[in-house]
């Protein structure tokens, strides 16, 4: 059984995190708010964008946790706080999967750190083709112009 005091420094912990999510979007984070933003016309990217600040979310749960040496030593708070972030994994990121048993938060911070990695390359790779397709683009124009001059001036 979780004490009312250990119970309100988890929900601490909770609303702390809130928070730093809510004052990303109020204050308007530029590393946010220049993805969603530059990708607003692909919404395979826009999704990654999406997905990757919810990551980072829940990381920030365990980081603030982390920050709580009484918390981290009550074998009760650490059960609670394991099973209550399960679930709020187990929601949006293993929807319909048998594996809302994960418990160790090792494990957990090893799968969003690793998901995090991913996605930040996937929207790299993404970045890095439409500066390729930009490039293509100019170097098009610039070929058609320099073509349309060379025909005026053979004519």
């Amino acid at each position: 059984m979780v004490s009312n005091d250990t119970l309100l420094r988890l929900l601490q912990v909770f609303k702390e995190a809130r928070l730093s999510i809510a004052s990303r979007i109020s204050s308007e984070a530029p590393d946010l708010f220049r993805d969603l933003f530059k990708f607003e016309g692909n919404i395979e990217i826009l999704s990654l964008v999406i997905e990757r600040e919810y990551i980072l979310w829940i990381d920030k749960h365990f980081e603030l946790f982390d920050r709580e040496e009484t918390l981290k030593e009550d074998a009760s708070a650490v059960s609670h706080f394991q099973k209550t972030m399960v679930e709020l994994i187990g929601h949006r990121m293993f929807k319909g999967s048998s594996c809302n048993n994960l418990v160790i938060k090792e494990l957990c911070l090893s799968l969003l750190n690793e998901k995090i990695e991913i996605l930040n390359e996937l929207i790299k790779v993404s970045d890095i083709t439409e500066r390729r397709y930009q490039r293509l683009v100019y170097s098009y124009e610039k070929d058609k112009r320099l073509f349309e001059r060379a025909f005026r001036d053979l004519a």
